[in-house]
């Protein structure tokens, strides 16, 4: 009998592996590391199909930012949001979407009295918009669902597109009136300092009775130096005498020519249109018809200038 014990004791023993060897088990899975990405991939590899599919979990690659994405969204809980806008949102959706943006009406805009404009290289400008201007900002900004910011900033935006457009239309004029000027140097030659002389005198006489020109002058210092200023005036020289224009009631009022002011215009006539007055008769033919009444026309001008001229003589 204690054979048989003896042997059974035997084969317990080398099944569990011996006496103190206690039995065989799996070794316990090593904790996880949830500072590891990898750790974070294995926990979502995990997850069934439907939940993996998830943006939150395709846009996060830790734990951390797992965390953080839950707490973000916990934060906006209650908090009021903007449908994004989509293509197919019809003229409704778009209204009650801006609806939410803009004031109700576009006196909710606070237009700025002035704004102070520094462009690269130059001085501050102050630019002050005018009421009609604001308020066709006002409109825009109201149709398109803009903030009162946004609405501000478009409004400082236009003055600064103001500055830069005047700029441009200023050296723009001033590149057109240098080479004008340039052509009246030709066309004047020795004479130019001489008659540029008499236009001026005959603006300032002018300005003494119509105030209006020396703003003007003041307003643009472009329109002043323009040839065709300067050719006007000094076509009106000769009506200016020693003491200046006539007033109206004297015997001599401004209105009538003089011989000499008769004289000049014809000049000036005739070098203005040259080309078309003294044309060879044997290049009449080739006019085309519009030349051939503007000279006619002129013709018949110059022909009411002589008897101007012989009417008074």
């Amino acid at each position: 009998m204690s054979e048989e014990v003896e042997e059974v004791e035997e084969e317990v023993v080398e099944s569990v592996g011996g006496i103190g060897g206690g039995l065989e088990t799996e070794s316990a899975p090593a904790p996880m590391d949830f500072g590891s990405e990898d750790s974070y991939q294995q926990f979502v590899s995990g997850l069934p199909e439907d939940l993996r599919d998830k943006n939150l979990f395709k846009e996060t690659k830790s734990f951390q930012s797992l965390a953080e994405q839950a707490l973000n969204a916990q934060s906006a809980l209650g908090k009021k949001r903007l449908p994004v806008p989509q293509d197919d949102w019809n003229d409704t959706d778009w209204q009650d979407f801006y609806s939410k943006l803009r004031p109700e009406t576009m006196g909710g805009y606070q237009p700025a009295e002035k704004h102070n404009i520094q462009l690269e290289g130059e001085d501050i400008k102050e630019v002050a918009l005018p009421e009609e201007i604001q308020n066709q900002i006002k409109e825009v900004a109201h149709n398109i669902g803009l903030t009162p910011k946004q609405y501000n900033a478009l409004e400082a935006e236009w003055a600064k597109r103001q500055v830069i457009s005047e700029g441009t239309l200023d050296s723009q004029i001033q590149e057109s009136v240098q080479a004008q000027t340039n052509e009246l140097r030709k066309e004047w030659g020795s004479e130019y300092a001489l008659n540029h002389k008499s236009a001026n005198e005959a603006f300032q006489a002018f300005a003494q009775q119509i105030p209006e020109l020396q703003e003007l002058m003041d307003w643009s210092p472009i329109v002043g130096n323009h040839p065709a200023v300067l050719k006007l005036f000094h076509t009106l020289a000769p009506m200016v005498g020693d003491a200046g224009l006539p007033t109206a009631g004297s015997t001599s009022s401004f209105g009538q020519d003089t011989v000499a002011g008769i004289k000049s215009q014809i000049e000036e006539f005739d070098r203005d249109h040259s080309e078309l007055l003294f044309m060879p008769e044997s290049k009449l033919a080739t006019l085309t018809p519009s030349d051939k009444s503007r000279r006619e026309s002129y013709l018949k001008q110059r022909t009411s200038m002589y008897q101007k001229l012989y009417s008074g003589s």
